[in-house]
């Protein structure tokens, strides 16, 4: 079961991102270590891995896209803008690679320590 600080913490970071535009409009002010810390779970392939909406990413890239850039709202969220469209056009993808070596390198080392760092500094 996973801690309630990594659910809360990753539906305000989900929130603050589609909603004020966080990390994209504006920068949390230096002295913020909370929002510092945040910042390097925007672009890791597992976040949102938690909060129960999963297209969070795909929300914010279509609200703030047009305006500041697909290309740069995209590399900031992690995100691959050829696979995003190749899958709306529904083509078909090979099936996964089930590999033990293959699960090894499919950790998201980022996601985890930031996962560990929120865990570890809550009060």
């Amino acid at each position: 079961q996973i801690p309630l600080v990594i659910f809360k913490r990753e539906k305000e970071v989900a929130r603050r991102l589609e909603f004020s535009g966080l990390y994209i409009t504006e920068q949390p002010p230096d002295d913020d270590v909370k929002g510092q810390w945040d910042r390097l779970v925007l672009n890791a392939q597992s976040f949102p891995s938690n909060y129960w909406d999963k297209f969070i990413k795909r929300k914010v890239l279509e609200k703030y896209g047009d305006i500041y850039g697909r290309e740069r709202i995209a590399e900031l969220l992690g995100m691959d803008l050829a696979s995003l469209e190749i899958g709306a056009q529904g083509e078909r993808r090979p099936p996964p690679d089930n590999s033990l070596l293959t699960w090894i390198t499919s950790i998201d080392i980022r996601y985890q320590i930031w996962k560990f760092g929120v865990i570890f500094t809550d009060n």
